[in-house]
């Protein structure tokens, strides 16, 4: 489920409760409240050291040791443990440890000894007689809530340094649910929250567990339920980047607008007082130019000059053709050659093509 808690938020809602939904614990509230906290999100030293403070400042935490995590089917019946037994940074931090109750039972029945009563204000059959079916009943102040926190894994507190249990369901060594006080606040441990997400919040008394264990805190508050997985990069840029988004999308749009070719209605060109014959010819001059069809311009005044050539009686395959042009025209023989046959004139300067438009103009002249 994208959000497993959807069903349980919408009860508290309707109790009168403010609910925010989290995404890790990186902005807690200063004022306290409680907080729901699956061990996907206490992976890391740092965040389990942030909810352990703001515990100590007032806070009630109800930490979801199992059955908790973002990406479960609550359809699935496999619910087996996913982190590893080190993987809780909060467990540590309160110097609890997650252990299969099975091999409390294995221990317990080697060793020949037995735990005795839970402590505490609840009360449960133990852990190590109860079948995976069974219901396990909780009490708080006086109430007795019938529930399935029954599944692995189980939280063994003997290690636990934060003092004797306010709620102790099971026993020390494989309790299913407990809180403790810390500081100004209190740490409530479920081993397995599945009781608390869609599917299961409306069996048995799952519900009334849930608003019971927020009544500790005392009057309806906001309660913060923060879940862990992943962070998209989309999260992360709509979170902390729009503005740099958006000011890159101004710049786009600008850039577009200064570059993109906008079409509208052709606008008439200039008209000119008298079209002549020359106007035409500067129109055509001019196109062949911005086209770089220098060899085009030039073809027709060659084209001339060896026809007038040719009736000098020299024809254009004549050997001598350029020297004898070059006589009668009085230029150099390299300029001649060039006005007929050089075409590599750069198109960027009209300085080359000017130049062998006049030699070829002198030339004709002089036949």
């Amino acid at each position: 489920a994208r959000n497993p808690w959807l069903a349980a938020e919408r009860f508290l809602e309707e109790t009168g409760y403010t609910v925010e939904h989290l995404r890790g614990v990186a902005r807690l509230p200063e004022h306290g409240g409680v907080l729901i906290v699956s061990s996907d999100s206490m992976t890391s030293v740092g965040a389990a050291n942030q909810v352990f403070q703001w515990a100590e400042r007032g806070g009630h935490v109800i930490h979801i040791m199992e059955g908790g995590q973002m990406h479960r089917n609550d359809w699935n019946e496999g619910w087996g443990a996913i982190f590893a037994p080190d993987a809780d940074m909060l467990l540590q931090r309160l110097g609890a440890r997650r252990v299969n109750h099975k091999e409390v039972t294995a221990t317990s029945s080697g060793s020949g000894t037995s735990s005795g009563s839970s402590p505490g204000s609840a009360s449960s059959p133990s852990p190590s007689t109860t079948p995976a079916s069974a219901s396990v009943d909780v009490v708080i102040d006086g109430v007795k809530l019938k529930t399935m926190l029954n599944d692995e894994p189980v939280i063994d507190l003997r290690g636990v340094i934060l003092g004797t249990p306010e709620i102790l369901s099971g026993e020390l060594e494989a309790a299913r649910l407990a809180t403790l006080p810390l500081g100004n606040g209190r740490v409530t441990l479920v081993a397995n929250g599945r009781v608390f997400r869609n599917r299961y919040i409306d069996d048995d008394n799952h519900a009334a567990l849930l608003e019971r264990l927020l009544w500790l805190h005392g009057s309806p508050t906001e309660v913060l339920f923060a879940g862990g997985g992943r962070v998209t990069l989309r999260e992360l840029l709509m979170e902390y980047g729009w503005q740099s988004l958006l000011a890159a999308a101004l710049l786009l749009a600008a850039w577009l607008w200064r570059h993109t070719i906008r079409f509208g209605p052709a606008r008439p060109a200039p008209a000119r007082s008298t079209a002549t014959f020359l106007s035409h010819l500067e129109d055509s001059g001019a196109f062949l130019w911005r086209q770089k069809l220098t060899a085009s311009l030039l073809a027709a005044p060659r084209a001339a000059v060896l026809l007038a050539a040719s009736r000098k009686s020299i024809p254009p395959e004549e050997p001598d053709l350029i020297p004898k042009l070059a006589a009668r025209a009085g230029l150099p023989e390299e300029r001649v050659a060039a006005a007929l046959n050089d075409d590599s004139a750069d198109n960027t300067d009209g300085r080359q093509t000017i130049r062998r438009m006049a030699d070829l103009q002198t030339i004709q002249q002089s036949l």
